[in-house]
């Protein structure tokens, strides 16, 4: 089992305040799978933050006059910035390195109006501290950031908007505790409304992984056998139905071979069906190496198997597997594995055997010629194989 395989088997747990996973391999998975959205989501802020930076721009000029022409300069920098990271929303590598390409394109705005704000007074000093509040929002709410890099960069642009006080570059007064009030307020209810929003979605994701896992849990004891852990009938229906297509449309040859075992209710009288079912699995286990990984071994129910070959070039093959089960099958059974001394049975098989697609046209032609095949095994003595022909069964071989 590889390490991200291990990982992923161990508790998740979701960090109190950043909200990030544990295991790193469900985080990862995590951002995988929302990042489409997320892709979306930037753009769409990146486009509307660029044109109500511009348009912030022209209601300053309209009621103010271009008092500071160098402002442009900045707000031209600021949107280069935006459409520069729009147009790495497109390219393949934003699905790695999505967060710290809109932690950096946050930054820009944040900075252009702390730069501004550095140069104006009064009325106007308060429209740029209300543009500031608005990018503290758009961070917070809009650009798709985790909670923690939009908490870590409106408390540096906090830092940074007091740090013009206290080096002078705007006059310190009881008015930069209002104003702290203003932004300290935008930033507790954005941060807890982004915080709120983020851990509902980590939680809703966990919830449809919990979900899918439980979904396929149940779809596998759908299609398996509980026994044997083999597929069980409808599972080997469906992959017999795609071994047909495939044998078709590329010309190959494919059989079905039903088996049932010989002498098996025996072991039943006489050990008891717990031993009967610790024998069964035993066989499951020898049909498996009897065949190749491409090939399938389902369970049809009580005694009954099937063993589903595919890409075949001739029948020989066929009838090197039907003998090599045989004879797996001939060797004797411990009851118990675990017992050195437990006694040993010996069962059997007789094989049915169906090729495709020449003989049949749906998979329950396949399964019932092997079936009438193998029955032909049974009155010819058993431990054996039958071919299904065109007129019926065909001659038995006995090894």
């Amino acid at each position: 089992m590889s390490p991200d395989e291990l990982s992923r088997n161990l508790p998740v747990r979701m960090h109190w305040f950043g909200l990030w996973f544990r295991p790193v391999a469900v985080e990862r998975d995590y951002h995988l799978e929302t990042v489409g959205l997320q892709r979306v989501q930037a753009r769409i802020a990146l486009v509307t933050g660029v044109l109500l930076y511009l348009l912030h721009g022209w209601v300053d000029v309209w009621f103010h006059g271009d008092h500071q022409p160098f402002f442009w300069v900045v707000r031209a920098l600021v949107m280069v910035a935006g459409l520069a990271a729009l147009v790495y929303t497109f390219l393949p590598s934003f699905t790695r390195l999505s967060q710290r390409v809109l932690t950096l394109v946050s930054l820009a705005p944040s900075l252009g109006i702390l730069f501004m704000l550095a140069f104006v007074s009064g009325t106007t000093f308060m429209e740029y501290l209300a543009g500031l509040m608005l990018v503290m929002i758009w961070i917070f709410l809009f650009i798709g950031l985790s909670f923690a890099r939009a908490l870590l960069i409106n408390l540096l642009v906090l830092a940074l908007f007091n740090g013009l006080f206290l080096v002078g570059i705007q006059p310190l007064g009881e008015i930069l505790v209002r104003y702290n009030f203003y932004l300290v307020s935008t930033l507790l209810i954005c941060g807890f409304s982004a915080y709120a929003l983020e851990r509902q979605r980590r939680q809703l994701y966990l919830r449809r992984q919990e979900l899918e896992s439980e979904r396929n849990r149940h779809r596998e004891r759908a299609l398996h056998d509980h026994l044997t852990n083999l597929p069980n009938r409808y599972q080997m229906e469906q992959r017999l139905e795609q071994a047909m297509a495939r044998a078709r449309r590329h010309g190959r040859l494919g059989a079905g071979l039903f088996i049932d075992l010989d002498r098996f209710k025996p072991v039943n009288d006489s050990y008891g069906h717990e031993a009967g079912d610790r024998v069964l699995r035993q066989v499951a286990q020898r049909l498996q190496a009897c065949v190749r990984e491409s090939d399938t071994v389902a369970r049809m129910g009580g005694d009954e198997f099937f063993v589903l070959l595919e890409d075949l070039e001739t029948s020989e093959r066929i009838h090197e597997v039907a003998l090599r089960i045989i004879e797996a099958l001939s060797q004797p059974f411990p009851i118990d594995e675990q017992d050195p001394q437990s006694p040993l049975v010996t069962v059997g098989a007789s094989i049915g055997i169906c090729e495709f697609p020449d003989m049949t046209a749906s998979p329950p032609e396949v399964i019932d010629h092997a079936d009438r095949a193998m029955y032909e095994v049974k009155r010819s003595g058993r431990n054996g194989y039958c071919f299904h022909r065109a007129t019926g069964p065909g001659e038995v071989l006995h090894p």
